[in-house]
């Protein structure tokens, strides 16, 4: 289950907006991201490590926000 507070959390700690997220892993709109974050979409293995790279994400990090139940 995807943690979407904690990742909204991180991403603005680290200074990233939902549209740079959006073309940073390859989606076309910032609302493609956004459904990630407010949960009307889940996310594939290979976007939650697009995002986790692109977040600079620790281990930990992905944990808490990817694989939380």
């Amino acid at each position: 289950m995807l943690n979407r507070k904690l990742l909204k959390e991180i991403r603005l700690q680290r200074g990233k907006t939902q549209e740079e997220m959006a073309a940073a892993i390859g989606y076309k709109s910032k609302s493609a991201y956004c459904s990630i974050e407010t949960g009307v979409n889940g996310v594939s293995t290979e976007t939650a490590a697009k995002i986790a790279t692109v977040l600079d994400m620790t281990d930990s990090e992905k944990v808490l926000v990817f694989l939380t139940i």
